[in-house]
């Protein structure tokens, strides 16, 4: 880990010895390149004093090397006394704390805000304890003893002189003295951010609510808004006085709240620096001033809504989220107000009267109404904020309606229930209405607020469960597809939406694959789902991070660390949510907020930090209850907690007390969640609790929703990091480069380069840079496309130690002896991979062949690196998992890096090579030595050891579970899964293929006749089977079934399948004929195009990414053969001329990724070549470069 994110695990794993800890953080904290003295100056002010003491007498030289002359010294005055004989008091530590944050180039905002935080805490803890002290009482009602007030007394001078820190401004102006410790703040931070550092020490309300309002003139064109925001703060924090002097928060009674209310905002409007502002007011704006003063719901709002009407340009969705927000008894208020009704009603034109007439009597806007005059909008395009609005206030019943139909669309599920289908025609008519005006990042925003999130009997529903998971594939699904239109910046963030996506997919199957979702399983969803999210809005915003924050914000809901966002259903991470505190600190939360922000959750900063307007990103916060119970003392506008769904400011303390109360024990039970009847009780619990009875009463039920969502996904961040994906040996989804970056992240491992290469298949190498007995300067993780999660973290592992090397003594780096001690490690480690897979169920026979021919490799590697650990030989610059015996050459891979071959030990200690699978599609090889006396692979049968064979008590279906088994290695799998996944499995027609006893067969023969039988119904289904297709459904068929995931000889013998039938169907083109066989082929070069039609070889690829060197090798052969007019062997019919060469791409992007190739194929064969691609509507052919490479959209 990082130095600040290692100190946080240690302070977890060993909470008991922190001062340890700190210290370790100063000795890492002293980097060559960047130092984190900020990180260390916040874990010391985070201490006690006793402990900053013993930490100066252990650590001052470190500190010493760390920091400047001036910084130690102040750093010195943090932890000791002047005499140096005892502990420094808190004041005096915080002083030097803030002086470090404020002082010289640029200002620690982070820094200033905790030490804010901390001063607010211990200023209300010595209240406490003078209170104690005075009533004589403790927090029982039991007298003192002496022991326990000579506690509190020791405990207060330890503390210092608190309110010596919070001084008030100098006379006449709005500035505090710049030396002291509110004056240092405000001389180095914004109005917002210093306003937020009041609220954190729990500074007078009215000395906060003064200087903001006297700050406001720096706020040109919004100085009247800041005001008001401000006089209202002042009244919502009145509720929270009490709780300041007392153990624990109390509610003020009603009345004497108002009256400190009242009374509060009479001595702002009396203020002698204050009056000329509001003696200046007039009309309107006076009588909005006076409706805060006296506490007038109504007139507060009308002022709100007059000024949003008075602006230049006004917000309607704005206008019509206050409307919509008003109580009852003030909606009644507004109608008799007949000069602001008739002005609302005639506001806009289209349908506005209808709207805002709904907005007004009822309270809540027809849908359909509110979508018709969005999606109309103005000249300058849709209101989609009203869109966004309409979709998040969507009732139950249209919402569960529309779910409903959106999965069973974009599942391609068909249903006979008339509800169904009324469902998906209302879906697609949304979508067809929405797709036509917004943008791909608008419809996702849409999207986002139109699925919403689980009703608490949903999810208990295991019908629910499953559909809500499904609805989280879906929307992964759509933003996947967003990437390629989304700007990055950061290189990074598009390969971790897929390391997150690969993640989720894997549990997404496990968890569907009996058709049920248990709670347990769609909690670990829903935390994996937050990954992707997040990864999706670091991609997203990555080229906007200076989007206005503030601009989001509409609603604030306390739950489970979320604050809902617009209005709806998104949450914001704990970055943005700092982000928009520090810009709006005086309609938002205390600062005590920030400073609890840093403990919050590590994971957020894994993306996600900076949102815009449009962001949309459902991200439920989870694990932060300790800084929600600071929001008692918060100050909040009325308007926000209106949006909230809250009737007043007053309830807010007793519901963040409740909610804390009740998110503090249900997250400790959800910590022990380990099945679905805990996680549900734990659910049931908190629904039927005092917070659940609180919160439904007195706040919008989605604030409540929303709050449940987040110990779902709290649940599911334990299954998670307790599960297969923190394990050592994976259980991940993803492969190759996306698992390696996965591992890379997950353990945090930097500087180094992940590069693909296509030859290593499930191999993977490390290459590295280093001078003869030098520190290593470069390491190069080469990874392929098939490497397991296992295989690449014993690599990693390797890089971890090469990267320590200190801890490899008396070896230096560069030299055979140091590769030597890394790869035996690494090979232990795979070794016990390998045996504990063959200790697990039973395998195939070709499977456990090629485990034990491995095993083999390993163990004879392992003892040649073993023997050389002592030597300071110069080595090799590599150390790789390599599939081959030191001494032997490397194996060849299939195109898409797949492993093809296996060596094994023949007696008398030599190696031979077998292929993997006797398929027709790779030829036989074995070894000779070269002139050089070197080892090399040769094309030919030699011998290929022992075949693989069933045993006799095996039966046809032992044999076909084997094969298509978990453990299964065989090409037959994916093939099976594949058909499996479009519904073409027919068992008995696969057994029907096989003797009922397979004993003494080999496994070759029974996969080819596996898949003979699938075959024939791929191909069959991809011309639409008793239905025929069009050429153009066919192709898309052809191309959804046809991947990568496939063998490759298998997707190579499935298109060569396809095309010929495709030709003959929809090309009146009956003559390609099979596999002809150039004359001069040998079995050392054996050369067999796919077809031959007339005097045209045919070679059909499937490729997405490009030629390899073997296909360009094989295509040179057959145009040289073209070109001299050689002849051909076809089976059968004799031989022909040939004089032409056709290069069939059933993919474009595989033509586009071969260009290169093929312009040297048109500069030397142009007269003999052809190139056809296989596009959406059908085939076109090519018979030069330029016009090829238009087509494609490459550079001529």
């Amino acid at each position: 880990l990082g130095d600040a994110d290692a100190f946080e695990a240690r302070k977890l794993i060993w909470p008991d010895q922190l001062v340890d800890h700190v210290i370790t953080y100063i000795q890492e904290a002293d980097n060559w390149f960047w130092d984190d003295e900020n990180g260390v100056y916040n874990a010391l002010i985070s201490l006690s004093p006793d402990q900053r003491f013993v930490v100066w007498e252990r650590a001052h030289g470190d500190l010493a090397g760390l920091l400047s002359h001036d910084d130690l010294r102040k750093v010195r005055a943090m932890c000791v006394s002047d005499d140096g004989n005892q502990a420094a008091t808190v004041d005096t530590a915080l002083m030097m704390r803030m002086d470090l944050a404020t002082t010289g180039m640029g200002t620690d905002e982070e820094g200033a805000h905790l030490t804010a935080t901390l001063a607010g805490q211990h200023r209300m803890r010595a209240q406490q304890i003078d209170a104690r002290l005075y009533e004589g009482v403790n927090t029982t009602g039991q007298p003192l003893t002496d022991e326990a007030r000579a506690a509190l007394l020791a405990e207060k001078a330890a503390m210092g002189d608190m309110d010596a820190l919070f001084d008030d401004p100098q006379v006449d102006t709005d500035r505090y003295d710049g030396d002291s410790f509110l004056g240092m703040a405000q001389g180095d931070l914004s109005p917002d951010e210093f306003t937020a550092v009041q609220q954190a020490v729990h500074a007078d309300p009215f000395q906060v609510a003064k200087q903001r309002i006297l700050a406001a003139e720096h706020c040109y064109g919004n100085e009247w808004e800041v005001i008001f925001d401000a006089l209202e703060a002042a009244r919502a924090a009145v509720d929270g006085s009490l709780a300041e002097c007392t153990e624990g928060p109390q509610e003020l009674p009603a009345q004497q709240q108002r009256l400190l209310q009242d009374a509060l905002l009479l001595r702002l409007r009396e203020d002698e620096d204050l009056k000329p502002i509001f003696d200046a007011l007039s009309g309107d704006e006076a009588d909005r001033l006076h409706a805060i003063a006296t506490g007038d719901p109504y007139g507060m709002a009308k002022g709100r809504i007059l000024a949003l009407l008075d602006d230049w340009s006004t917000d309607d969705a704005q206008l019509l989220r206050v409307l919509c927000d008003l109580s009852e008894d003030d909606r009644a208020s507004l109608v008799q107000d007949r000069p602001l009704y008739e002005r609302l009603l005639v506001h806009n034109v289209g349908n506005w009267r209808e709207v805002v007439s709904a907005a007004i009597h009822t309270g809540r806007i027809p849908t359909d109404l509110a979508l018709t005059y969005g999606i109309r909008g103005t000249v300058n395009g849709p209101n989609k904020d009203i869109v966004f609005d309409a979709l998040s206030r969507l009732t139950d019943v249209e919402r569960q309606q529309l779910c409903r139909g959106y999965v069973l669309d974009g599942m391609g599920r068909e249903s006979t229930l008339p509800e169904d289908q009324d469902a998906i025609d209302a879906w697609r008519a949304l979508h067809a209405r929405l797709d036509d005006k917004l943008s791909a990042e608008d419809m996702d925003e849409a999207l986002q607020r139109l699925v919403g999130l689980p009703t608490p009997a949903e999810l208990l529903s295991a019908s629910s469960r499953l559909e809500r998971a499904e609805i989280l594939l879906l929307r992964q699904r759509e933003r996947m597809a967003m990437r390629n239109n989304l700007t990055a910046w950061v290189s990074n963030t598009d390969d971790t939406m897929e390391i997150a996506h690969a993640q989720f997919l894997a549990a997404y199957h496990a968890a569907t694959e009996d058709g049920d979702v248990t709670l347990p399983e769609l909690s670990e969803l829903a935390a994996l789902d937050q990954a992707f999210n997040a990864c999706f809005v670091d991609h997203e915003q990555t080229s906007d991070t200076g989007a206005d924050i503030a601009a989001t914000v509409a609603a604030v809901a306390v739950g489970i660390g979320v604050a809902i966002i617009t209005g709806g259903p998104g949450a914001a991470s704990w970055p943005a949510i700092a982000a928009w505190v520090s810009a709006n600190a005086g309609t938002m939360v205390s600062g005590a907020v920030i400073g609890g922000i840093a403990s919050a959750t590590a994971a957020e900063r894994f993306g996600g930090d900076f949102r815009d307007a449009d962001d949309a990103a459902r991200q439920a916060v989870a694990g932060a209850v300790e800084v929600l119970a600071t929001l008692t003392g918060a100050a909040m506008a009325s308007s926000v907690l209106g949006m909230s769904g809250l009737s007043g400011a007053s309830l807010r303390a007793a519901i963040v007390r409740s909610a804390a109360k009740g998110t503090a024990m249900g997250l400790r039970q959800v910590g022990r969640a380990v099945g679905a009847a805990t996680l549900e009780g734990v659910i049931d619990g908190i629904v039927g609790g005092a917070m659940g009875d609180l919160v439904w009463t007195l706040t919008d039920p989605k604030t409540y929703q929303q709050s449940l969502w987040g110990v779902v996904c709290t649940a599911g961040q334990a299954v998670v990091r307790g599960g297969a994906i923190g394990g050592a040996t994976g259980g991940l989804a993803a492969t190759g480069v996306v698992a390696a970056r996965g591992v890379l992240a997950r353990r945090a491992l930097r500087g180094i380069e992940v590069v693909e290469d296509t030859s290593l298949g499930r191999l993977s190498r490390i290459d590295y840079e280093a001078p003869q007995g030098g520190r290593l300067q470069r390491v190069i993780f080469r990874v392929g496309r098939q490497a397991k999660d296992s295989d690449i973290i014993a690599h990693l592992d390797a890089v971890m130690q090469m990267q320590r090397i200190d801890r490899l003594a008396a070896r230096v780096a560069g030299t055979e002896g140091f590769e030597a001690v890394v790869e035996v490690d690494k090979l232990q480690r795979v070794l016990q991979d390998r045996l504990q897979e063959l200790s697990g169920d039973r395998l195939p026979p070709g499977t456990l062949a090629n485990f034990r021919a491995e095993l083999d490799v390993l163990e004879y590697n392992l003892d040649h690196f073993a023997a050389r650990m002592d030597s300071l030989a110069p080595g090799s610059s590599r150390i790789g998992q390599f599939d081959a015996p030191v001494g032997y050459p490397e194996l060849p891979t299939g195109p898409d890096g797949e492993r093809l071959y296996t060596y094994f030990r023949k007696p008398g200690g030599e190696w031979g090579v077998r292929r993997l699978e006797i398929d027709g599609e790779t030829p036989a090889l074995h070894i000779e030595v070269n002139e050089a006396g070197e080892r090399c692979l040769k094309e030919g049968l030699v011998d290929e050891g022992p075949t693989p064979t069933f045993g006799d008590d095996t039966t046809s279906q032992m044999a076909l579970e084997l094969l298509t088994g978990p453990s299964s290695q065989s090409s037959l799998k994916p093939l099976y899964e594949m058909a499996r996944r479009e519904g073409l499995v027919d068992e008995a027609a696969l057994l029907a293929s096989l003797p009922a006893q397979v004993g003494g067969m080999t496994e070759d023969i029974v996969r080819r006749r596996l898949k003979g039988v699938l075959k024939e119904r791929l191909i069959d289904a991809m011309f639409g089977g008793g239905q025929p297709f069009t050429a153009e459904e066919s192709i898309a068929v052809m191309r959804r079934m046809l991947t990568t995931e496939l063998n490759s000889g298998d997707l190579g013998s499935l298109s060569e399948e396809w095309y010929q039938a495709f030709a003959r169907r929809y090309g009146d083109r009956p003559d390609l004929i099979r596999h002809p066989q150039l004359l001069r082929s040998s079995l050392d070069n054996p050369r067999s195009p796919d077809f031959v039609e007339g005097a045209t070889l045919i070679e059909v690829k499937s490729t997405r990414a490009g030629l390899s060197t073997r296909d360009v090798d094989q295509l040179n052969d057959y145009l040289r053969t073209a070109q001299n007019g050689e002849r051909v062997m076809v089976r059968g019919l004799g031989t022909r001329e040939v004089n032409k060469v056709r290069i069939v791409f059933t993919n474009p992007e595989g033509a586009a990724g071969s260009l290169g190739d093929l312009e040297d194929f048109f500069e030397q064969f142009g007269d003999v070549l052809e190139v056809e691609v296989i596009g959406a509507t059908g085939s076109s052919v090519y018979r030069d470069r330029d016009t090829l490479a238009t087509a494609l959209g490459a550079p001529r």
